[in-house]
């Protein structure tokens, strides 16, 4: 959350999602996450953009 907080990055947002064992998925990371920004822009809406959206969960840096 505070890499995508310092970096823009929608696809931060997401992990940060998936890492939640609530969520832990990327599709409905990812849905969940639109539906926050849609509903909250003014405090969200620097995450809009999807240019560089990933489709798939990026490895995590150092994890195996």
């Amino acid at each position: 959350a505070i890499e995508a907080a310092m970096t823009g990055s929608r696809n931060a947002a997401a992990l940060s999602l998936v890492a939640n064992p609530i969520v832990g998925e990327w599709a409905p990371a990812q849905e969940i996450l639109s539906a926050l920004i849609r509903n909250d822009s003014t405090h969200l809406g620097y995450l809009a953009s999807t240019a560089g959206m990933q489709t798939a969960v990026e490895p995590l840096r150092g994890m195996p």
